[in-house]
């Protein structure tokens, strides 16, 4: 399970650098009086250049709840588990800091790897 959470925290990433999730308009008025519209979308760091250091961050705690998913899950490395513990914290409260912008769409792998953790049984990866 840890390993599904760990792959839907880099699906989130990837959709959140690639997808749309702005919606954009502009107007320009002309010398001769004509105002023109504009719409269109754009995705995250079209809008925010300097979110691509949090996408880095949200990629590695991802990486990270999957590893220490597999350590723990497949390899039956117990000390794994406080990496996997650690990883999920972390991207829990990043979910809970960003829920009125990109945290919504942090919480199903947030849940995932909440229900990793929680089963904690060698078969959870």
């Amino acid at each position: 399970m840890a390993a599904l959470a760990g792959a839907s925290a880099l699906l989130v990433v990837a959709g959140l650098v690639f997808l749309p999730v702005y919606s954009t308009s502009g107007g320009a008025a002309s010398s001769n009086g004509q105002f023109t519209t504009s719409t269109g979308s754009a995705t995250l760091l079209a809008v925010n250049a300097g979110a691509g250091g949090l996408m880095i961050m949200l990629a590695a705690v991802g990486v990270g709840i999957a590893v220490g998913g597999v350590l723990h899950g497949w390899r039956g490395m117990s000390s794994a588990r406080g990496l996997l513990i650690g990883f999920t914290v972390l991207w829990c409260v990043m979910s809970v800091i960003g829920l009125a912008s990109i945290g919504m769409f942090m919480l199903p792998t947030a849940g995932l790897a909440v229900a990793a953790v929680i089963s904690g049984s060698r078969t959870a990866a």
